[in-house]
């Protein structure tokens, strides 16, 4: 009933929903119970499950534009620097320390890996265009903040996946145009939804632009470092991928997976389209692959080395200040 409660108030509250305030009170709530009790450590997995559920429903209704989501980020990190919670003897030793199932309470943050990858998956597709590009504007902005050591970087993984790896319409309306891949002896139809998903691309991209707008130089380190920590089906292929023979084929980031969402976007943007909303897209998936490149630029990265081989990279459009993020 609490969490009813919470999910109402931060959806009628949009932008200006005080859950913030509610952070605050169960942080507080919990560390007081904890060291002046012997309630075992399960109740207080229970508050942590709850204090992640507050920031989900807190930042999903949010624009990822506004200070107010920041603040959200920097009552993350504000928890995590509480440090560790401890229970004290008479004489001030240490008898007891918040040890959980997934680390240590707050150091460690426990289970907020695992419980925004849940809500990710298991609530993504229910959503509202801009509420899922809200939690992902969330979630990249905590990762590149180094939260959770980069474990929060497999709802990235999902999120590019669903939306350039996977076969989808373009556009909302049942009459969307095809888009094809490139390699040779390969095309698929984007209203063949053999992974069971009827969002388009057109629904999915904000999401995606998110993490990138947020977190893409994280996302480069990563794949140039083909980072792999996440579970298989975190960060596995998509069909697409796979079929264009990308590599690692089991899962993570890699500088191959890297350049192929720059190419699935070129294609994206070169597809045929037959009204406003997907001319709209097109022009959204350029600014996009424009942002990426654009970020590439300025590193040393094998993603770099590689499309200055291909010259695909245009310094030049970059000096001009052509290349630039689309809008969220």
């Amino acid at each position: 009933m609490i969490r009813e409660g919470w999910a109402q108030s931060a959806k009628e509250g949009g932008n200006e929903n005080s859950l913030w305030e509610e952070v605050f009170s169960l942080v507080s709530s919990t560390s007081s119970r904890y060291t002046g009790s012997d309630v075992p450590i399960r109740f207080f997995e229970e508050d942590m499950h709850d204090l992640w559920y507050l920031f989900f429903q807190a930042s999903m209704n949010i624009s990822g534009e506004r200070a107010e989501q920041d603040r959200l980020v920097m009552q993350v990190l504000y928890a995590r620097e509480l440090g560790v919670l401890l229970r004290k003897g008479e004489n001030m030793e240490i008898v007891g320390e918040a040890v959980t199932l997934d680390g240590k309470i707050y150091k460690d943050l426990p289970f907020l890996v695992g419980d925004m990858t849940d809500y990710w998956i298991r609530e993504s597709g229910s959503m509202s265009t801009n509420q899922r590009q809200n939690f992902a504007s969330f979630l990249a902005k905590l990762s590149a903040a180094g939260v959770a050591d980069d474990k929060l970087c497999g709802c990235a993984l999902i999120t590019l996946r669903d939306t350039l790896e996977a076969t989808r319409r373009l556009g909302k309306g049942a009459a969307s145009p095809t888009v094809v891949s490139e390699r040779q002896g390969y095309q698929v139809e984007q209203n063949d939804h053999r992974n069971d998903e009827a969002l388009s691309i057109a629904e999915l991209l904000p999401a995606a632009n998110a993490w990138i707008f947020y977190a893409g130089y994280k996302i480069i380190q990563l794949s140039d470092n083909s980072v792999n920590i996440f579970p298989v089906q975190v960060g596995m292929l998509g069909d697409l991928a796979r079929a264009e023979g990308v590599i690692p084929e089991n899962s993570g980031f890699s500088p191959q997976r890297w350049l192929f969402w720059v190419k699935r976007l070129g294609e994206i943007e070169k597809s045929e389209t037959v009204g406003e909303e997907e001319a709209g897209i097109a022009t959204f998936a350029r600014g996009m692959m424009n942002s990426m490149l654009n970020m590439v630029s300025s590193s040393d990265s094998t993603m770099t080395r590689e499309l200055a081989r291909q010259e695909k990279l245009p310094y030049q459009w970059v000096l001009e200040g052509k290349l630039g993020p689309p809008s969220l």
